[in-house]
């Protein structure tokens, strides 16, 4: 059986694990493990690795995404039916939040910051701030005394 401590221990993204029980022990909810399931099953696999299941997820792209829906639109995790923004944003956050050892963390941590880093350079390309800047109302605020 696979556990969180033993992909932990095993520190290896790239060992293929049985799939359904290396998604039992992420700690994916029942709906995002049987729509990737589903997924593994139609492609005929059996195991995956961690990198396996970061690039259906979140997957490394080179460029800036063309369109806002292409920031977050293309992981090939969204071409499965009846997996929307809900599943996906949950899918998220249990590989954020999940404690799989140091080399996951580290694959992890790239790909979100590669993901924001896209998304600003897509805001930038069409003319808007990826920081919002803040109002100016022409008034001042009366001074405290």
């Amino acid at each position: 059986m696979v556990t969180a401590e033993l992909l932990r221990a095993r520190n290896d993204i790239e060992f293929q694990w049985p799939a359904r029980q290396l998604l039992e022990a992420v700690g994916f909810e029942t709906k995002v493990r049987t729509r990737v399931l589903n997924l593994l099953k139609t492609r005929g696999m059996e195991t995956l690795s961690l990198r396996g299941l970061m690039d259906l997820i979140l997957p490394l792209t080179a460029g800036a995404p063309k369109s806002a829906e292409a920031i977050w639109g293309f992981p090939p995790i969204m071409k499965q039916p009846q997996f929307g923004p809900i599943l996906y944003n949950s899918a998220l956050l249990t590989l954020t939040e999940a404690d799989l050892g140091p080399a996951f963390r580290a694959e992890w941590a790239l790909r979100v910051y590669h993901r924001l880093m896209l998304s600003g350079q897509w805001l930038t390309q069409v003319g808007l701030s990826p920081l919002p800047q803040r109002q100016k109302t022409g008034r001042r605020r009366p001074r405290q005394q």
